[in-house]
C-alpha cells in the first residue's frame, strides 16, 4: 500500500507519518510511504511521474496551492485513491465531499484511536477495490464470488460445483475444464485430480493419495501429480 502524506507543518508531517507506519506495523500492512512539504511539489510529482499512491493525507491549508485544489486537479487527472483531509478547522467540509474525499481529520481534535479507525477504513477501501472475482451463470441465478475465497471446484461431467467461504457452494454448466483451469491457475490454482482444481492457498497437508484443506476437507490426490503439487507447496 502507497501512502502519502503532504503538510507543511513539520512536526504535523512527521507526527501524521510515524502515526501510519506504527498502525501499518501493528496490523501488518505492508506500507510505502512519502512525505511532501507543499502541495506544488506533490503536484509537480504527480504530473511528471506516474501517480502510484493508493491514499492521500493532504492538509487543506497547504501555501500557494490548497489542499482541497490540489485534490481537484488530482482527481480531474484521473487518480482514484482515497483521499483524507488534515485540517485545523471544519471550514473545508464542503470541498471534501466535492472530491469524494474518504474522511476529514481535525488536527488536535481526533484521538489517535479514531484516527487508527480511519487509517483502517481506507485499507479496506482499497483491499475492496483490489478485490478479484469470479462470474457464474447457473439454475438462473448469477453469483460474483470473490476468487480468494474459493477453496475448489468439483467437476462432473459438464458440471462444476465451486465451493467458496463458509460451506458455501455453486453449481453451474462447464464449457470447458481445460479453460477453467488455465484461468484459475493464475490465481494460484491446481488440479490435483481429473476431477479436482483446488486452490494452494487453502491447503494444509498433503499425501500421495489425498489433501486435507483448511477447513478440514478432505480431496483425493492425483499421484502422477504429487510431485509437482509439492514443489509447487514449497516454493509458495
Amino acid at each position: 500500500m502507497k501512502v502519502i502524506v503532504c503538510d507543511n507543518n513539520t512536526a504535523h508531517r512527521d507526527s501524521y507519518s510515524e502515526l501510519i507506519l506504527k498502525i501499518a506495523d501493528k496490523h501488518g500492512v505492508a506500507l510505502e510511504l512519502s512525505a511532501y512539504d507543499t502541495a506544488t511539489s506533490l503536484m509537480f510529482d504527480a504530473e511528471n511521474l506516474h501517480f502510484m499512491a493508493d491514499l492521500l493525507f493532504i492538509d487543506m491549508n497547504t501555501p500557494n496551492i490548497s489542499g482541497d485544489e490540489a485534490a481537484r486537479r488530482l482527481r480531474d487527472h484521473g487518480y482514484t485513491g482515497d483521499i483524507i483531509f488534515l485540517s485545523s478547522d471544519k471550514g473545508h467540509y464542503d470541498a471534501a465531499f466535492d472530491v469524494g474525499a474518504l474522511h476529514y481529520i481535525i488536527k488536535g481534535k481526533t484521538s489517535q484511536e479514531r484516527f487508527e479507525h480511519i487509517f483502517l477504513q481506507a485499507v479496506r477501501s482499497l483491499n475492496k477495490k483490489k478485490q478479484k472475482y469470479a462470474v457464474y451463470y447457473g439454475g438462473g441465478e448469477t453469483r460474483n464470488i470473490p476468487i480468494d475465497s474459493i477453496l475448489y471446484y468439483e467437476i462432473y461431467h459438464r458440471i462444476a460445483k465451486v465451493h467458496y467461504g463458509q460451506n458455501t457452494c455453486f453449481e453451474f454448466p462447464l464449457v470447458s475444464l481445460s479453460k477453467l483451469e488455465r484461468e484459475m491457475s493464475e490465481y494460484g490454482f491446481f488440479r490435483t485430480h481429473k476431477s479436482y482444481l483446488v486452490a494452494l492457498c487453502a491447503i494444509e497437508s498433503l499425501t500421495y493419495t489425498g489433501i486435507t484443506l483448511r477447513d478440514g476437507t478432505s480431496l483425493p490426490m492425483s499421484r502422477n501429480r504429487y510431485t509437482e503439487l509439492k514443489e509447487l507447496l514449497i516454493s509458495r
